[in-house]
């Protein structure tokens, strides 16, 4: 807000923005804190509930707002979207506060503040490699490209939200077992997990014109040649997931950074050679291979810390190796819907076959009592 007058010429963004954006960074964090508490308690119910509702009345309210107005679309989709959310974490403000009786607890804020300071590079370099692609392609293309582009970050959105909501039941799972030194259970579960994710990772990427088609008109099926490389890196996201949970526990925040740092610098001067050189599909190959990169400096950063072998190396190696290889074989089936369907078909028969182990892996996470 200080720097808006200095910088509103770069941003091009109003200033009533600005302050919706302020007012979402002050009241989001209330929700953000009591949802991370009810997961570690494993206790879902309620943050399932909310979430519900959220999700049902954020684009209600922006819909019925941008529906009722003729002009400034772009604007009632945010003010109606997000000021809704807004009002929602207001209420958990409140309830937190009152449950504290707006007494401040300065206890663990120094410690909060000494494990977070070095993730400050690590969240911005995060927050650069999932969003430097769009606005080099917008640069380097055109903004058409950018809407392609954006339709298979839809798609891929999908395999993160089921990632988190594993791990919201996987890292208390992982924090205990890290403090039992019980790190052979800790594999036993994770490797199964990993693989159920590359299995659905590998069925969307396989039915990847489907899900263009189902939330896009067919003007951007061109999108569908994108996806395959964005799940792949969809899933060395995931293994960054795996590695850091366990570095984060040892409170070694600093070697996460690294890998994020090293893989923002790295995809941005790819991005700029290739998405010259071959358009903007080839971002998304780029971004892949930068999300290999962080996920092995990550591993290395695992190894240097705790000094013992956690996970089955050869393990996730096959999977890696898997997920790479149908990301670049899959776009060359796309005209075949029958060799399409009857990949899908042989994964789903395994999955069935296999249901029984997979029911035990799942439920093997959500057994462990927090102590």
């Amino acid at each position: 807000l200080l720097l808006y007058r200095f910088c509103k010429g770069y941003i091009k963004l109003d200033i009533s923005l600005i302050y919706l954006m302020s007012l979402m960074f002050i009241f989001q964090p209330a929700y953000a804190f009591w949802t991370s508490k009810q997961r570690y308690e494993l206790k879902y119910k309620w943050p399932m509930f909310w979430s519900v509702i959220a999700a049902i009345i954020s684009p209600l309210v922006a819909i019925l707002l941008i529906v009722s107005h003729e002009e400034n679309h772009v604007y009632y989709r945010l003010f109606g979207a997000e000021g809704s959310l807004i009002l929602l974490y207001l209420g958990f403000y409140i309830y937190i506060g009152l449950r504290s009786n707006w007494k401040l607890n300065t206890k663990y804020w120094k410690e909060a503040f000494l494990f977070n300071l070095p993730l400050i590079p690590h969240y911005l370099s995060t927050l650069l490699l999932n969003n430097s692609d769009k606005l080099m392609i917008s640069y380097l293309v055109n903004d058409s490209a950018t809407a392609y582009y954006s339709v298979a970050y839809s798609v891929a959105a999908v395999a993160s939200i089921v990632w988190t909501a594993i791990n919201g039941s996987l890292i208390p799972y992982t924090y205990q077992k890290c403090k039992e030194k019980n790190y052979r259970d800790i594999n036993k579960v994770t490797i199964p997990l990993l693989l159920l994710f590359a299995v659905g990772c590998s069925c969307i990427i396989f039915l990847a014109p489907e899900s263009v088609k189902m939330i896009a008109t067919k003007e951007y099926l061109e999108a569908i040649y994108v996806i395959p490389p964005v799940i792949g890196g969809v899933f060395f996201q995931v293994l960054y997931f795996v590695f850091s949970n366990v570095v984060y526990y040892y409170k070694k925040p600093v070697y996460v950074m690294v890998g994020s740092v090293v893989s923002v610098i790295l995809n941005i001067g790819l991005n700029y050679i290739c998405i010259s050189k071959w358009g903007y599909i080839a971002a998304g190959y780029t971004t892949l291979f930068c999300y290999l990169v962080q996920a092995a400096i990550d591993y290395i950063a695992l190894r240097v810390v705790v000094r013992e072998t956690i996970y089955n190396t050869k393990a996730i190696i096959a999977l890696s190796i898997i997920v790479i290889l149908v990301a670049c074989v899959s776009p060359y089936m796309y005209n075949s819907v029958f060799i399409r369907y009857i990949a899908f078909v042989i994964i789903i028969i395994v999955c069935v076959v296999c249901k029984d182990k997979i029911k035990q892996m799942l439920s093997s996470t959500n057994s462990t009592k927090i102590n």
